[in-house]
């Protein structure tokens, strides 16, 4: 089992696989993709980026995981709570715009990764985003996003 919010990073270690895991899941039987070829997220011009996702999680300095994640982002990239809208504004962009770089099935649905440059009022850097499209759906929505 993988914990909450965790992501395997076999594929910088050459093994060619890769999850992105949700409670609870088990990585048996997942299937991965890694795109050397074009592909957008699908429908992604529709993508939703929930404000409680950044504030609450990616941003916010006290949460037990996102802490590291918002440290990044305010040391490197200027981006904090206080100017959250740039942050949601690169991801929606990054969402229409950009190639898919990883396609994971899992039994909750499509994830995909989306690797973009960003620039804040502290400097350039890229971001990693990772997006869902549940069983169901077909509007991707924002799991988590991260400095590389």
């Amino acid at each position: 089992m993988i914990s909450s919010g965790s992501f395997l990073r076999d594929w910088e270690i050459g093994r060619g696989f890769s999850a992105f895991a949700l409670p609870g899941a088990a990585l048996v039987g997942v299937e991965a993709t890694c795109y050397n070829e074009v592909m957008k997220l699908p429908h992604g011009d529709h993508a939703l980026v929930e404000d409680a996702k950044l504030r609450d999680y990616v941003l916010n300095p006290r949460h037990p995981v996102g802490r590291h994640h918002a440290a990044l982002f305010e040391r490197l990239l200027g981006i904090d709570l206080g100017n959250v809208e740039v942050l949601k504004d690169a991801l929606r962009s990054a969402a229409a715009k950009e190639n898919v770089t990883r396609e994971v099935a899992t039994p909750y649905g499509r994830k995909f990764e989306i690797r973009f440059p960003l620039s804040g009022p502290g400097g350039e850097k890229r971001v990693v985003s990772v997006w869902i499209v549940e069983e169901g759906s077909d509007r991707p929505r924002l799991v988590t996003c991260y400095v590389e």
